[in-house]
């Protein structure tokens, strides 16, 4: 059998086989407040950063929220990532 290697597999289910990225890419609202591909593109990749760092944080932390808060915590968590991403983003792309 011919296996891929690590790179092939991630490159793969990064940019062909990711249902986040291709329907976030084409989505109206994204579109419509962007003028290029390219910021597009950058919104893109800072939403599928957002929703990982997100999932990965809520799914450590799962066992220790309190039903009740659950979901508090999780919209706070997730306006914790965008406020980085958009620090990230002011720093090291002014001018997009």
């Amino acid at each position: 059998m011919n296996e891929d290697s690590p790179v092939q597999i991630l490159k793969r289910n990064v940019w062909y086989s990711n249902p986040i990225f291709i329907q976030i890419l084409g989505i109206c609202s994204t579109l419509a407040v962007t003028n290029n591909l390219s910021n597009t593109f950058i919104m893109t990749v800072g939403l599928m950063f957002v929703a990982a760092f997100t999932n990965i944080t809520v799914s450590l932390l799962k066992s220790i929220i309190p039903r009740k808060v659950r979901m508090i915590l999780q919209t706070l968590i997730i306006a914790f990532y965008v406020i980085i991403v958009d620090i990230l983003l002011r720093a090291y792309l002014p001018e997009k």
